[in-house]
């Protein structure tokens, strides 16, 4: 299998143990339905918001970004994968570049919560703007719900068991 293939396929395995760390962890016992919240409109903006947070953090470094850019814009499609198709790829590789490209504004928010916003009644300009100009202190409400601490070890856990699925793969690849 080429590097490019091993990468791809380590990407997406340590996506997926952080996605599932994320959501048994961190959604529900604080934002699902079992949670005090109640998994209602406001929880799945709240866990939206923290998650845009934390990525706008590590996205701010333009720098970092301009580096991942030039790597996915690189990038062979040609891989040996039979779990995705090469028409998916491009398209993921598209909205990579798109994201990646794109300054980590609260105004993109908008693209990852649409749904929730409009099922909470924001569709109009006017509205998301002023939804947007409240969302610093509805991260740092959710901050304080769910403390700093307990990201961080979110954090650290996402780092651990990802190396540690890397290695399982690589030891079976």
């Amino acid at each position: 299998m080429s590097m490019d293939s091993y990468l791809i396929l380590i990407g997406y395995v340590t996506h997926l143990v952080m996605d599932e760390l994320w959501i048994n962890t961190i959604y529900r016992p604080f934002f699902g339905e079992r949670s005090p919240l109640g998994g209602d409109l406001r929880a799945n903006i709240m866990d939206r918001a923290i998650q845009f947070s934390l990525d706008r953090q590590k996205r701010i470094d333009r720098d970092l970004m301009a580096h991942v850019l030039d790597e996915v814009a690189r990038s062979d499609l040609a891989l040996e994968i039979d779990l995705i198709d090469a028409e998916t790829l491009r398209r993921w590789k598209e909205v990579i570049l798109d994201m990646v490209g794109r300054s980590p504004d609260w105004d993109r928010f908008g693209y990852i919560a649409g749904r929730h916003l409009r099922e909470a009644g924001i569709e109009s300009p006017e509205q998301f703007q002023e939804f947007v100009r409240s969302l610093p202190d509805l991260v740092d409400e959710t901050l304080r719900y769910l403390t700093e601490k307990r990201l961080r070890d979110f954090m650290d856990r996402s780092v651990e068991q990802g190396l540690e699925a890397v290695r399982e793969y690589l030891r079976c690849a």
